[in-house]
């Protein structure tokens, strides 16, 4: 029999169906009980129940929690409505996380508060458990785990509202975490661990302290200093909108996607010869995956907006093919830790 409530599903187990339905006799006295509501409670074919059991109060009560199943240490795990009796399934994994990435956006759009809409989302990243994403090509994962990333951020944001301060950041993205293709990580494990497995660490002091050193299986083995620009936590600092990737569309929308980023990019010039670049604070903590200041500006320059290409293109040494580095000064902006909702970017 299944008891289930917006954010959970519990399942029970009976000797035999008499004694199971005694116990489901039982549910109605029980939630007049505590309710006084004998009305709500339904029951299916299977015998099982859709009533709400619990009133929500704390919502990471109701719609996360601590697997008894693995050794989770601080993780508090999102994808929880349904119970995984298996580990894996044979279905399109890219496709399982696509739908829960297009229900995400829909129960953002809509509010959370549509029940009918939010057990369809928090069933369909359950769903994500059983995925199959070992057996998976490169490219395949880099899809699976992009859009995997932001229904995460989408899912934490429903449940608990983004992060408010920068003390506050680190635990939270730290502490979220999904159950997926047999493993458990949190969202900064998916990022460094996995999608980022073969790029750099950031560059502050503090990040060798707080960042796991977990490793998967699953990780990507390739790096492509675009996932850089691919990979949105919500802040303010970011675009406001993001992809759903597409095995088919990856190298296309990993193009968009930092000609997206980068848009804010802005180049001033001081004198006729001095040109000043103002770029995002992501390229500084992830410097080693462009590579030297003068690779770093010939990997982003094709990505810039018109008027940066231009300032660029009068620091560039066509005969030696290569910028003169002596004109250019490279600032970083500011990041912000504060967060806003994600929405769907459109054009694909």
């Amino acid at each position: 029999m299944a008891i289930e409530t917006i954010g959970r599903s519990f399942y029970l187990m009976f000797a035999s169906e008499n004694e199971r339905d005694s116990w489901f006799d039982l549910i109605p006295q029980l939630k007049e009980g505590r309710q006084g509501d004998t009305d709500s409670v339904s029951s299916n074919e299977s015998g099982s129940t859709t009533a709400p059991m619990v009133e929500i109060g704390n919502p990471a009560d109701e719609f996360m929690h601590n697997s008894s199943m693995w050794d989770c240490k601080h993780r508090r795990i999102l994808n929880c409505r349904q119970f995984s009796l298996c580990c894996q399934t044979s279905g399109d994994a890219l496709q399982l996380v696509e739908n829960a990435l297009v229900r995400g956006f829909e129960l953002a759009e809509d509010s959370f508060d549509d029940s009918g809409r939010r057990v369809a989302f928090l069933d369909s990243v359950a769903a994500l458990k059983q995925a199959n994403v070992h057996n998976l090509a490169e490219d395949s994962r880099l899809v699976f785990f992009l859009n995997l990333y932001h229904v995460m951020i989408i899912h934490a944001f429903l449940v608990l509202g983004p992060p408010d301060s920068a003390l506050q950041w680190i635990s939270y993205f730290k502490n979220i975490s999904y159950q997926v293709s047999d493993e458990i990580f949190s969202i900064t494990e998916l990022e460094h661990c996995i999608i980022r497995a073969q790029m750099s660490y950031p560059s502050q002091f503090f990040s060798r302290f707080v960042i796991p050193k977990s490793q998967y299986q699953m990780a990507l083995t390739q790096a492509d200093f675009r996932i850089n620009f691919a990979l949105n936590c919500g802040s303010i600092s970011n675009p406001s909108t993001i992809f759903i990737y597409d095995v088919d569309k990856l190298d296309r929308q990993l193009d968009a996607a930092s000609k997206l980023y980068l848009r804010c990019v802005t180049a001033t010039r001081r004198s006729a010869r001095d040109v000043f670049i103002h770029i995002p604070r992501v390229c500084q903590w992830f410097a080693e995956d462009f590579g030297s200041p003068e690779a770093l500006m010939k990997k982003i320059a094709p990505y810039l907006p018109a008027e940066g290409r231009e300032m660029l293109a009068s620091c560039w040494l066509s005969q030696q093919k290569r910028f003169d580095m002596s004109c250019l000064t490279i600032r970083h902006m500011s990041f912000i830790f504060e967060c806003r909702p994600l929405s769907l970017e459109k054009t694909r």
